[in-house]
């Protein structure tokens, strides 16, 4: 019986981390997508518009995400300029540890920075 409730801890922890890691993981992806559609849309419509930026910072924070800070090319960008987009966010991380229980962290992480050229057809308004 001793046995088992040393290994018990020891089956939870190798067992519910690996499940935190790839929710974490999965969630940093979902942030990695944000950040390239929006280059994308910069590219598109010549830098990232008052409207564009409201939306990115909603959805960032949809994710979980807090103290978001994006660093960006505003509208207007002329033809061929360079657009760049960099999202800086607080993570919440969450672990099990063997001896301290639920341990939650939060930590930094970084979308970008991506870079691309502007792509705006300066014909058309």
């Amino acid at each position: 019986m001793a046995g088992f409730m040393l290994v018990l801890p020891l089956a939870i922890v190798l067992t519910i981390n690996p499940l935190y890691m790839l929710f974490d993981t999965l969630k940093y992806i979902q942030l990695d997508s944000i950040a390239r559609k929006y280059i994308i849309k910069m590219e598109v419509e010549g830098g990232l518009t008052v409207t564009d930026y409201a939306d990115l910072i909603s959805r960032v924070a949809q994710l979980g995400y807090s103290n978001i800070q994006v660093s960006y090319t505003p509208y207007p960008v002329d033809f061929g300029d360079t657009v760049r987009l960099k999202i800086v966010a607080d993570m919440k991380f969450r672990r099990i540890s063997f001896f301290g229980g639920l341990k939650n962290e939060t930590k930094q992480v970084c979308a970008g920075p991506y870079e691309s050229v502007s792509k705006k057809n300066p014909l058309v308004q």
